[in-house]
């Protein structure tokens, strides 16, 4: 008998002795997405920036299994890193006396052991009624060596940070006609701003506490502990002074070489820490659009901050709160383009799915400034673009081309209808 692991799980799983899982859920929109995939055979991997509700929706999920009787249990390897997974399913069987096979597990923090998808794979392996579900703080382990090792075994879901239609589910705020509401919905849009939609923040309205939260309990984190615990870093605060950098100017355009001088290390190494950063959710790398994927990837590159709220924070500058927005649609539509042609002619982002959208983001309205939009969308043969305003809201068509804008704080809350 193990008796630091069967005292861990009897803490862990109080619901062994309640029968049913005491916490407060908000409803997630990726809910209705992971139920279609909880029947199958698959592992069910969830992972994400800190602080983003991963062992909550676990919870959730968990606390259905529950009410329909099945025995769940769960273990979280924060401050256990060196315990063996199999010694968990060990010391469980041996509590209950009863066999592994038709359980539902929900490993927490997985990425902090060893090889933890070899021997999540020998476990899947051996027990084929077992469902597994894991997560982890980043994805540096989760997504990538995931896929190799556990090949046709895993399903991977990110868990963002909340949407602003979220949000407001969270504040239980109800929303009618849009334009009734205008007002309400601005104000509510600046709250959820500067909460960088962390669900912890929702209720929590201090600036100064945002900002610690946001510093501290995420970044530093992940910066100074995550990624130096998985990798080898010579000196944190390096990584440090990259997110410090894009998070005072969203979008720049990076010259690794320029970089890598001003902090003071070689380019390699600031290309290393760039690809660690992206990888842990900290920061969202952006291609320059070509039809040929070669191309994109070999071409300038733009980068924002994971968190736009820091941005929001940290600068009083008007210039800056336009950037800010930038960052917030960015990171809500999951952008992976921008547009950048070498007359230097640029759109903001363009997102490619059935069709090509591209969209420009501006707070401060010159018609000379859609440009760069026009020549893309002749360059490409498109007919609709789209451009995010403070306050305008119209559709014109020039010379053949549908420009619609639309304001930031409708764009939020129905985006669907917009990039759809």
């Amino acid at each position: 008998m193990n008796e630091r692991i069967r005292n861990e799980l009897v803490i862990s799983n109080p619901w062994w002795k309640t029968g049913h899982v005491d916490i407060a859920f908000k409803h997630r929109n990726m809910l209705e997405e992971i139920k279609k995939y909880q029947p199958l055979r698959q592992i069910i991997a969830f992972t994400g920036l800190r602080r983003v509700g991963k062992t909550t929706l676990l919870k959730k999920i968990l606390s259905e299994y529950i009410v329909q009787g099945k025995h769940v249990v769960f273990f979280s390897f924060d401050d256990f890193w060196d315990v063996e997974i199999s010694a968990i399913l060990e010391e469980y069987s041996l509590l209950f006396e009863e066999e592994i096979g038709n359980q539902v597990v929900f490993f927490d923090e997985i990425q902090k052991v060893k090889n933890w998808q070899e021997k999540v794979k020998r476990i899947y392996d051996t027990y084929p009624r077992l469902k597994i579900y894991v997560s982890g703080s980043e994805s540096l382990n989760l997504a990538s060596h995931a896929k190799e090792s556990l090949a046709g075994r895993v399903f991977t879901f990110s868990v963002d940070l909340l949407t602003f239609p979220e949000f407001l589910e969270f504040k239980e705020v109800k929303i009618g006609n849009l334009d009734v509401f205008k007002g309400d919905i601005i104000r509510r849009l600046r709250e959820y701003s500067k909460t960088g939609g962390f669900p912890e923040l929702v209720d929590i309205a201090d600036g100064e506490i945002q900002v610690k939260y946001m510093k501290e309990l995420v970044l530093e984190k992940i910066i100074y502990r995550d990624i130096p615990r998985l990798f080898p870093v010579e000196n944190p605060s390096h990584l440090q002074a990259v997110v410090n950098i894009l998070i005072g100017n969203p979008g720049q355009l990076v010259d690794l070489e320029g970089m890598s001088r001003e902090i003071g290390i070689s380019r390699q190494s600031l290309a290393k820490y760039i690809s660690y950063l992206e990888n842990a959710f900290v920061i969202s790398k952006l291609y320059n659009y070509s039809r040929n994927e070669s191309v994109s990837e070999k071409r300038l590159k733009k980068f924002y901050p994971a968190i736009p709220a820091l941005s929001l924070h940290l600068s009083e500058d008007a210039q800056k709160e336009s950037k800010f927005v930038e960052n917030l649609i960015v990171q809500a539509v999951h952008a992976k383009y921008f547009w950048r042609s070498p007359q230097k002619d640029e759109v903001d982002i363009v997102l490619k799915g059935k069709s090509i959208l591209p969209i420009e983001v501006k707070q401060r309205e010159k018609k000379e400034e859609y440009l760069g939009l026009k020549k893309f969308m002749d360059l490409y043969g498109l007919k609709k673009g789209l451009v995010i305003t403070k306050d305008n809201e119209f559709t014109e068509k020039i010379d053949g081309r549908e420009i619609t804008r639309v304001p930031a704080w409708k764009f939020l809350l129905r985006q669907k209808k917009y990039v759809e």
